[in-house]
């Protein structure tokens, strides 16, 4: 069983929220054939909608309408004009493509058909998965500075923490570089910084007082390697600086002028699996203890 993309594209809500939502197409494998589909992952007010159009025939199509509610993922069949994807090639030209629901639940193998491939584009396909686990799809961190995760595990040093690490004279903290996505999320990478000795006691001494800690902003540079859009931010100068008092620092803003657009402008939602990969390839990092097998 496989689901393959084929295409990946925008479109923008017809709520006037701004926000762009990934239209993708591909195939998946059923029952020996490739059935066509086409997709928009969705989210408002908290509420995550799928809505998709499977190939269940030679240029018939059945529309469904898929939502997530307290952790229960329910599904539905509607007719054409009750989705999205009215306005969306193959149907925009042609909906006459589109069964009607009742044509659809009086055919029961159809049906089983289109619930079947349904079901196996919502398990298999990498960008649907995201979207039905959004507190991970699109948080990562380094566990700790790349020199520091260098040294053996018995000479760090134990004062070494969640967001706090030293190498010697070497002082660093822990923040979020944050790129927003078209859909009007972000992907948030936990990245090390070096600063100085001043601002890491400066910023341990209003850990814990709110109203001190959001006025905080820091200078450093950054020591983890990681490539965003095939340009590595080490050794990047960088501002952070905290969003609220319930969060640990963002990155404010990059000397660099690319990894800067990236902060304030962000990325379009096509793009945000590759840059992911990029993530996940540098995270591969740190995940072999220095000294096995495979470490680098």
């Amino acid at each position: 069983m496989t689901v393959t993309e084929t295409s990946r594209d925008e479109w923008l809500c017809e709520c006037g929220c701004g926000r762009r939502w990934l239209l993708t197409r591909g195939s998946v494998g059923v029952d020996g054939g490739e059935l066509r589909f086409v997709a928009i992952p969705t989210a408002h007010n908290g509420e995550r909608l799928w809505w998709m159009a499977i190939e269940v025939g030679a240029d018939r199509w059945a529309l469904t309408r898929t939502w997530l509610k307290d952790n229960n993922i329910s599904s539905q069949s509607l007719d054409l004009a009750a989705s999205p994807l009215c306005k969306v090639g193959p149907f925009d030209g042609a909906p006459g493509l589109a069964m009607a629901r009742a044509e659809l639940l009086a055919d029961a193998a159809v049906k089983t058909r289109l619930f079947a491939a349904h079901d196996l584009v919502m398990r298999h396909h990498p960008s649907i998965r995201a979207h039905l686990d959004p507190e991970t799809g699109r948080d990562f961190s380094f566990k700790m500075p790349d020199c520091v995760w260098s040294q053996a595990p018995q000479d760090r040093s134990p004062r070494n923490q969640l967001n706090f690490a030293e190498r010697g004279e070497q002082l660093f903290v822990r923040a979020l570089f944050a790129v927003p996505v078209s859909d009007g999320d972000e992907l948030r990478v936990g990245l090390w910084v070096e600063v100085s000795r001043e601002d890491f006691f400066s910023l341990l001494n209003v850990w814990d007082d709110p109203a001190a800690y959001v006025a905080v902003k820091l200078r450093g540079v950054v020591e983890n390697s990681l490539s965003l859009g095939g340009r590595d931010v080490q050794g990047d100068a960088v501002t952070l600086a905290p969003r609220n008092a319930d969060e640990c620092l963002f990155f404010a803003a990059s000397d660099d002028p690319r990894a800067d657009a990236l902060l304030k402008t962000g990325i379009s939602v096509r793009e945000l699996d590759a840059l992911i990969a990029e993530v996940r390839r540098a995270m591969t990092k740190q995940s072999t203890p220095p000294g096995s097998a495979g470490a680098r």
